[in-house]
């Protein structure tokens, strides 16, 4: 109800633009409601619309006299929603009160303290309103909030391990907020030591709860040289000896620590923290050294309910190590993070759909891996071959298979001779809700899969192998005709899900844009897939085929040649001019004419006149020169004695820039096409 309000009230800014009189009467219609049990739940939704369009003066006129009625509204005989309501409206209105010293001082002074002590010591239904008020309070207020630090850390431990979701992740996100509660100290040094303290204690603390799971694989956890017994670790309840207890509450607290752990290195910190980058990478590392390959090995009670867990332990590690990533890029360590990636996807890969959910958390983890790092991960040259060839097989259609219900024995009876079937035969499929789930899971696993391999090719495709890359290039073309070739109803999981159709587009496009140099290429191939591809039935996949077409397009007919080409002018000198200011631009290399009619001043053609003389005084003429070639002046000759036969003497000798002028004044249009034609066309003189 106070949600609904809120929205109605705020898209039509009902409070917003008021006369000051105005507000000041619906403001003190608000209060009296408030102060009457009866209209006070009505009263707290008009209140949460007018404290989000009030104006800065009103706010700071009856901002603590909000506050006080709010805090006083926290008793045993309130009703839940009147609680709840007013912890959202407490929550605003100390976001805003943070940012005007004069209210802030006399809410940390005067009502913060006391009513940090109420919530910690409320009714059970007030948890989790409590526990956004404490984050709210930690954020806003740090100094009245580290007086009693303590107690918020021990309550906000309690609610980490008691079982309930919703309640877990509130106070995961309230602990790293421990660390910025007091005075920052000179430069925020004493900040920046109290997250160092809490990061190593959750880190100890996790290497004491692995140590108990793996006690009988890894016997380094808790030695005293590798683990920090100086810190204190956190007061986490104990965990039950009898089996399967035991290990399901050390798995629960594994995986709530490491969440408080990626909350920490993802909170946005005031002043710049030390990350103890290699103790974290260590910590992951031997919680992904165990797999249930080496479990199978050991037979025991406690190895057997450890192989249930160990892929959400694995998981939980992958989880922290993308926070790692993303807060701290980390890829000087890039060998040892490429390492845990190949690892976790080579014991996973013969059951792939059973161990979905963990490896499409390791695809999305390289997918950030490759976004920070960039090439210079180095996962193309040290695992490219491997990680194309997995992201094929999870991208691949799933196949259903079917088997036998029953053996088929055939039996010859005595008296007839004849056969009797013993056993009756049929096909065993799997249940329809398992195989809603494994298409699910296919699905999720295929998107993930097609992410990693297209940001795989984007940052190093040209440094893997050409056996590699035109395997992919013939997976994913071939599904894309197979996709295109069926109507929709035809398409096979994963492929029926249009975000798998739009990521195989996007590797496609990803080839196009980042080609091998050792392979063939598939942009021609790739323009008509993407143009049938427009009239795919998802408006995403059509969108992103019509966003490749435009970009394919634009890579093999650009807007403007590289080159400027000569104009087709009627007039010589507009030519020549042309000539001129593209022969600097124009590389050896380059296909131009200019370059054309230089060659062809080496090999002079003859012209059809052959009475005409040849001069002896014909050259080539420098680069800057408009045709490539150039005539001597000599009095009383004409146009159509300029064409010179043989070839020059003399290479070195300069046309001078007042002959060449008169040159093209006297010759036409007609004239210097014939000439040019000639240049091109005319064979090589054999001397």
């Amino acid at each position: 109800m106070v949600e609904q309000t809120t929205g109605c009230s705020e898209s039509n800014a009902i409070f917003a633009g008021k006369k000051t009189s105005t507000q000041q009467d619906w403001i003190g219609q608000v209060n009296t409601m408030l102060t009457t049990s009866a209209s006070r739940l009505e009263g707290l939704c008009l209140l949460r619309a007018i404290v989000g369009q009030c104006s800065e003066e009103t706010f700071l006129k009856h901002s603590v006299t909000w506050s006080r009625l709010l805090i006083s509204f926290f008793q045993p005989h309130q009703s839940p929603p009147v609680i709840e309501a007013s912890a959202a409206i407490l929550i605003e209105v100390f976001r805003w009160a943070s940012q005007l010293p004069d209210v802030a001082r006399e809410l940390a002074t005067g009502h913060i303290p006391a009513f940090l002590k109420t919530l910690v010591n409320g009714d059970a239904e007030w948890t989790a309103p409590s526990l956004r008020l404490l984050s709210a309070c930690m954020r806003c207020f740090p100094g009245p909030c580290a007086t009693v630090s303590y107690i918020l850390e021990d309550f906000i431990i309690a609610h980490l391990t008691n079982g309930l979701p919703h309640l877990a992740r509130l106070s995961q996100l309230c602990l790293p907020l421990l660390a910025r509660l007091g005075g920052g100290g000179s430069g925020g040094v004493k900040h920046r030591e109290a997250f160092l303290e809490l990061v190593n204690r959750l880190l100890h603390t996790l290497r004491m709860k692995l140590a108990d799971l793996y006690t009988d694989f890894h016997s380094d956890l808790d030695d005293p040289k590798t683990s920090n017994s100086d810190v204190e670790p956190l007061r986490l309840p104990k965990v039950p000896t009898e089996e399967p207890k035991r290990t399901f509450q050390l798995t629960n607290h594994i995986e709530t620590l490491c969440c408080c752990l990626q909350y920490m290195l993802s909170e946005h910190f005031p002043e710049g923290t030390i990350v103890p980058l290699k103790d974290i990478l260590d910590f992951i590392s031997k919680a992904l050294d165990v797999t249930c390959n080496s479990v199978a090995s050991h037979v025991t009670m406690e190895n057997s309910m450890l192989a249930f867990v160990i892929p959400r332990i694995h998981q939980a590690a992958i989880q922290t190590l993308t926070s790692v990533i993303k807060s701290c890029c980390a890829n000087h360590y890039n060998d040892r993070i490429n390492q845990m990636y190949i690892n976790v996807l080579g014991w996973t890969n013969e059951k792939r759909l059973h161990f979905s959910a963990l490896r499409s958390t390791t695809y999305a983890s390289i997918v950030q891996w490759l976004e920070v790092a960039g090439a210079s991960s180095g996962l193309a040259e040290q695992a490219g071959d491997k990680l194309v060839s997995w992201c094929i097989s999870d991208a691949s259609p799933v196949s259903v298979t079917t088997k036998l219900a029953a053996s088929v024995q055939m039996k010859s009876d005595k008296k007839g001779g004849k056969l009797k079937v013993k056993g009756q035969k049929g096909e065993s499929k799997e249940d329809p809700p398992l195989r809603e789930t494994m298409v699910y899971a296919s699905q999720r696993l295929c998107v993930v899969a097609l992410k990693a391999l297209r940001h795989l090719v984007l940052t190093g495709g040209m440094k893997l192998k050409t056996n590699s890359y035109e395997d992919m290039s013939k997976f994913v073309t071939a599904q894309l005709v197979r996709i295109q070739s069926s109507s929709s109803e035809e398409l096979s999981a994963p492929y029926s899900d249009p975000d798998c159709r739009r990521c195989l587009y996007s590797v496609l496009l990803a080839e196009v844009l980042v080609p091998h140099p050792q392979a063939s290429s598939v942009t021609k191939l790739a323009i008509g897939i993407f143009r049938k591809g427009k009239t795919d039935a998802s408006l995403k996949v059509s969108s992103t085929c019509t966003e490749a077409v435009l970009i394919c397009n634009a890579i093999i007919h650009p807007r403007t040649p590289a080159v400027p080409r000569p104009s087709a002018s009627p007039s010589l000198l507009t030519l020549g001019s042309s000539l001129e200011a593209a022969t600097p631009q124009t590389p050896a290399a380059a296909f131009s004419l200019s370059s054309t009619l230089a060659s062809a001043a080496d090999t002079p053609p003859k012209l059809p006149d052959p009475a005409t003389p040849s001069s002896p005084q014909s050259s080539r003429s420098p680069p800057g020169n408009s045709f490539g070639r150039s005539a001597s002046t000599s009095a009383g000759s004409s146009s159509e004695k300029t064409a010179v036969e043989g070839k020059s003497k003399d290479p070195e000798v300069p046309q001078t820039e007042e002959g060449s002028e008169e040159l093209t004044k006297k010759m036409t249009s007609e004239e210097a096409v014939f000439m040019i034609s000639s240049f091109v066309d005319a064979p090589p003189d054999s001397d």
